[in-house]
């Protein structure tokens, strides 16, 4: 599958997955994720049919996004998938933990490294720092 079509259904993913992460999806967050990646799109890749619904297509390519992404993407075009992954995040002016949990799993599915992330997060103009050394844990395991 062309790497331009992982990408898509890959990012479509992490956008929806961000966009839920708090249990409410704002209408901000479901435009952003339109512009970002258009329904049309999705279905000229044939990752969604007519009436908007993913298709197995979809599925394959996301799969198959994991392997290759890492490997495939240079390092720059990985980093700008995490700037608009981080913009989704912060679209209703919060970051809470459950997406920025997300936000670093996803970096590592890019295969972006713990000092990659923060390094490339601290590096943009509207972030404060932000240290996220492990996805969280349970709620229980905090002292």
């Amino acid at each position: 599958m062309k790497i331009e079509v992982l990408e898509l259904a890959f990012t479509r993913h992490v956008l929806d997955l961000l966009a839920e992460s708090d249990g409410v999806v704002l209408a901000e967050e479901t435009e952003f994720v339109e512009r970002v990646v258009p329904q049309s799109a999705l279905r000229v890749a044939g990752l969604v049919d007519p009436s908007g619904v993913l298709t197995p297509a979809y599925e394959a390519a996301r799969e198959e996004a994991l392997d290759r992404l890492p490997v495939e993407l240079d390092m720059s075009r990985r980093l700008h998938l995490l700037e608009v992954f981080f913009e989704l995040c912060v679209i209703d002016g919060e970051l809470d933990r459950g997406e920025g949990s997300m936000l670093f799993r996803a970096a590592q599915m890019l295969g972006i490294t713990p000092q990659q992330f923060d390094r490339h997060l601290d590096s943009l103009d509207d972030v404060g720092h932000i240290e996220l050394d492990e996805p969280l844990a349970d709620e229980g395991d905090e002292a």
